[in-house]
């Protein structure tokens, strides 16, 4: 879709006969013939670089302009000069500017933009013969588009023209303009502007938003399937709205023939919603005839925009999807006469957000966009030919739904469950375009290199869960505890909890957490009362999916010999220093567990420093101070240490080297295991201790432990693990982190 408006726009704007008063505009000209202009107003200020793609100098060695909305980068080997002077307009001899004398006696123009009609009363001194050259470059409403042409015959009041090339009428002439365009139309300072460019009868340029609806047309296609569970209504509705920022460069002359240059700064938001149930194996294009087009006063041009939308739709739906994307794409295009190096545009953008919302299941693929097809009319023969192509989209892809023939045997069995956690749900991101061009003698037809076809999301089916634990009551021995942990990305909010069952796997008792379960990881635990001591018993765990009871499995735990937790982790450490499987007050290697403030022993719900017991601010009312008491440099295997005193010695936090060490020596790796993200860690022998990584409150999921390392005052030093690897980080006493215990092999 970036393409889509690079090469069109530039011309659009580039072809202004307004942007001509000295010192207003700033050319800056290249050693290998590339100019770039801008308009004075526009440039806020001018400086150096020393740093470059390559890196930091020693030196000055980029030019860089500052702009209203933008800073531009050109290297200051390439630039042979600067100039604020725009060249006069030339017109070559023998072409007749019909402002000057013949606008009076015009009629009108025809429906065919070559022919012009005159009144009866024009002098015959001043009527155009054959071979003459006509131009008009001012605001005129009887041409609004401009006018270009060598007249090839006269047939009374009645003038034919052909198109000519813009250096047959021209001997210098030169201009900069900056086009805005805005999708938003409530309000006059966000519909579009364009500076030294005058649209017809001086109206801003307004873009407006795309907006279909076809939901007809897919309900005709979409045929229902009975043995699917879930149902609903239909609908496709689509809106795409642009917006851009162009400057650009046109200049005739002897030396570059006809050049014109352009870069380009441009948002693309796109929304979606589409709701679908059954059975569909359709693709569709939407083409309207014209959204807007757009004459563009002086500029001898015509550019129109047909907005269309298609679908792509094959397997078995039953899913409802809203989706809000927002593209930046910025682009650079110059073109000469004179010059080879014919259309090679630069094109570069990236998503700025996308926010999803989906509902239900697929077994296939279902996509939907716009695209924009653009043409032009041109009263040139430089450019005879140029029209573009560009789609953006996303799709649903998924590998299961959800059956009627399902429902009976999800709650007699984990196969449907497994089925539904091995078929993950997709959405990607796709984007093309395609160009075709004549442009003097070149001849272009190919797709531009901005293609895009990339997963935004994966999402889970149903939730996945590592180890679930029993703990008999020693003292009431009908009352058993059951603790698992749960994770995974799921799709949408799922009810999860336990299924007791006896040994003729008939449902006992049954519990759902009153938290429904999406992402993140969590642990859940339930109590059952009334077990008979000489009975078999089987905990599941169980989900309720759509309405529907499901049983489910544990995955198996890899880490671990047993489910009794905690084990000591050999790593081959050069220390000797044995790490725990799992962290204080976690049931599994995958619960985080409790959060602790250095040096206490109990979680509670707040941390700070009014809440923190080792420290407090110096004047209540005035919190620039704060005093902490000293409790030691270090606090491994101290009344201070949670973890010899919850799990006993030899169990001890780590110091900040034991943590470094664990860094250096292993292989460590940022990971989902069973669902929940953390970094796993490698030891030579091969074994593997996992961290759990939580979010935090500036909304990053990392992983924070306590080292039993005082920093100095009111910092201790933390063990830190995310995405972009591990680290050392100084931490206020304070907040609660988790605690992964260690201890001694020798």
């Amino acid at each position: 879709m970036r393409r889509l408006f690079l090469i069109t726009f530039i011309i659009a704007a580039t072809l202004s006969s307004k942007a001509q008063t000295i010192g207003k505009e700033m050319y800056i000209y290249r050693n290998n013939g590339q100019v770039t202009g801008f308009l004075s107003e526009e440039v806020q200020s001018i400086g150096f670089s020393n740093r470059d793609s390559e890196g930091e100098h020693n030196e000055y060695v980029t030019q860089l302009i500052y702009t209203n909305d933008s800073t531009y980068e050109i290297p200051l080997a390439e630039i042979d000069s600067i100039s604020f002077v725009t060249p006069k307009t030339v017109f070559k001899q023998g072409v007749t500017n019909i402002s000057d004398q013949l606008i009076p006696y015009i009629v009108s123009s025809s429906v065919d933009p070559l022919v012009i009609t005159f009144s009866s009363s024009t002098p015959t001194s001043l009527m155009p013969q054959a071979g003459d050259k006509l131009v008009m470059v001012e605001d005129d409403e009887k041409f609004p588009a401009g006018f270009a042409g060598e007249v090839t015959s006269v047939n009374g009041t009645v003038v034919s023209c052909e198109l000519v090339s813009l250096e047959d009428i021209f001997e210098t002439y030169s201009c900069v303009s900056s086009t805005y365009g805005y999708h938003e139309e409530t309000n006059d300072s966000q519909q579009a502007d364009t500076r030294a460019v005058n649209m017809t009868s001086n109206k801003n340029f307004k873009l407006g938003t795309f907006k279909w609806s076809k939901s007809s047309e897919l309900e005709k296609n979409l045929f229902e399937n009975d043995d699917l569970a879930l149902d609903g209504g239909t609908e496709l509705a689509i809106s795409v709205a642009p917006s851009f920022h162009i400057i650009s460069t046109l200049i005739i002359n002897k030396e570059m023939g006809t050049y014109f240059s352009a870069s380009i700064i441009g948002d693309l938001t796109f929304k979606e919603s589409v709701s679908a149930y059954g059975s569909i194996d359709w693709s569709k294009d939407f083409l309207d005839k014209e959204w807007f087009s757009v004459p563009l006063a002086g500029k001898f041009i015509n550019f129109y925009v047909s907005p269309g939308l298609f679908l792509n739709a094959f397997g078995k739906v039953s899913a409802s999807a809203t989706w809000t994307q927002k593209y930046r794409w910025v682009g650079a295009f110059d073109f000469s006469t004179k010059k080879q190096n014919v259309i090679k545009p630069i094109c570069d953008g990236s998503l700025v957000s996308a926010s999803f919302d989906i509902d239900g299941a697929i077994e296939g693929r279902l996509a939907a966009g716009g695209f924009l097809e653009v043409g032009l009319s041109v009263l040139s023969k430089d450019i005879s030919k140029l029209s573009l192509r560009g789609e953006l989209g996303a799709e649903i892809v998924g590998e299961a739904v959800l059956y009627n023939s399902d429902i009976a045997e999800a709650t007699k069995n984990t196969r449907v469950y497994e089925r539904l956690k091995n078929s993950p749900i997709q959405i990607n991101k796709f984007v093309n375009a395609g160009l075709e061009a004549k442009l003097g003698p070149w001849e272009v037809s190919k797709s531009l290199p901005w293609e895009l076809h990339e997963n935004i999301k994966t999402y889970d089916f149903v939730p996945t869960f590592a180890g679930i634990s029993y703990k008999r009551d020693n003292i009431q021995k009908n009352i058993v505890e059951a603790k698992t942990m749960v994770g995974g990305n799921c799709l949408m909010p799922i009810e999860v909890g336990f299924s007791l069952r006896n040994k003729e796997e008939e449902e006992i008792e049954s519990y759902y957490s009153p938290e429904k379960y999406r992402s993140g990881g969590k642990a859940i635990n339930y109590i059952f009362n009334n077990i008979s001591e000489n009975e078999q018993y089987t905990i599941y765990p169980k989900i309720k999916l759509y309405g529907y009871e499901m049983l489910a499995y544990v995955e198996e735990n890899d880490l671990c010999p047993d489910g009794n937790h905690p084990h000591m982790i050999d790593l081959g450490l050069p220390s000797g220093t044995l790490w725990a499987c799992c962290n204080v007050d976690a049931s599994f290697p995958e619960e985080c567990g409790g959060y602790y403030a250095w040096g206490e022993t109990q979680t509670k719900q707040t941390y700070d420093w009014d809440t923190y017991k080792y420290g407090h601010y110096q004047n209540p009312t005035n919190h620039h101070k704060v005093i902490t008491d000293d409790i030691g440099s270090n606090i491994s295997s101290t009344s201070y240490d949670i973890a010899t005193v919850s799990w006993h010695a030899p169990w001890r936090m780590p110091t900040i080297d034991q943590c470094e060490e664990l860094t250096k020596f292993t292989k460590n790796k940022w990971t989902i295991h069973n669902g929940i993200k953390g970094t796993k860690f490698e030891g030579t022998n091969g074994n593997v201790i996992f961290l759990p990584a939580f979010i935090t409150n500036e909304n990053r999921l990392q992983g924070w432990y306590w080292s039993s390392t005082l920093i100095e005052g009111t910092d201790s030093w933390a063990f830190v693990q995310g995405q972009g690897g591990t680290r050392r980080d100084r931490e206020p006493r304070k907040n609660g982190l988790l605690i992964r215990p260690v201890c001694s092999k020798y």
